[in-house]
């Protein structure tokens, strides 16, 4: 028995399935190019880097001092 109202109610899920599918797919792929979903901004990428690097290098100089005044207050001194 074939009845036309199911049909349509069938086909119709099968279209927003495909549509959410795609949309998946679109986003999983700018997610993996590491690009904000509209375009690529050089200058928001490169100024984000500089601040990683920037904080990175205050990280290490930190850890360096607190790693030089333990020393020191252990009495032992670097060459």
């Amino acid at each position: 028995m074939f009845n036309p109202i199911v049909a349509e109610l069938v086909a119709r899920e099968q279209t927003n399935d495909r549509l959410r599918e795609a949309e998946e797919i679109r986003l999983a792929k700018l997610a993996s190019m590491g690009q904000p979903a509209d375009r690529f901004n050089l200058r928001v990428y490169l100024s984000n880097r500089l601040m990683t690097v920037r904080h990175t290098f205050k990280a290490l100089v930190r850890a360096d001092e607190t790693n030089s005044g333990s020393e020191m207050s252990a009495g032992r001194h670097r060459p």
